[in-house]
């Protein structure tokens, strides 16, 4: 949907970010609150002030119910290739670099729902592609049910399975 169409609002609500709406949002039937979810807002929401290794291992810190194996928090790691950057400060990486810190930070808070804010639209066209190759790469091992909004008609048809248009 357009700027202004209601995206980023529905998965803030979703998102447990905005608590002030009438109704209620049920997933699987059960309530979203009770769920865990994975969030990538359109700035990423990476903390300058921690290091890429910090950034990753926010949620699971933040949520000690959240259970991910070493083994398996490093396969994702190195399969978005940053290992490399785990002691770097976001500011020292490039928007790819950074898109991937957010991707590992996303997989590896185990979320049963992922919820993207237009993820790629900052980055330039090669960027881009790249970052979505590598998020469907993931997404095919772990296939979690995935909110993505996007502005990209092209990108919704290449990653959906279901669209949603709104005005």
């Amino acid at each position: 949907g357009p700027s202004g169409s209601g995206k980023s609002t529905l998965l803030n609500i979703i998102g447990g970010i905005n608590k002030h709406y009438s109704g209620e949002i049920l997933f699987r039937n059960k309530p979203i609150k009770n769920l865990v979810r994975g969030y990538i807002p359109q700035n990423l929401g990476l903390l300058p002030w921690k290091k890429v290794r910090e950034n990753i291992f926010l949620a699971n810190k933040i949520n000690r119910h959240i259970e991910i194996s070493e083994k398996e928090a490093f396969e994702i790691i190195n399969e978005l290739g940053i290992a490399d950057f785990l002691d770097r400060f976001p500011s020292e990486l490039s928007g790819g670099q950074q898109q991937r810190v957010a991707l590992a930070r996303l997989f590896v808070s185990r979320p049963e729902i992922l919820l993207m804010d237009e993820p790629f639209s900052a980055l330039d066209t090669f960027t881009a592609e790249t970052s979505r190759e590598l998020f469907l790469d993931l997404w095919k091992k772990r296939k979690i049910t995935t909110i993505f909004t996007t502005h990209n008609l092209l990108e919704a048809v290449k990653l959906g399975k279901h669209i949603l248009i709104m005005s």
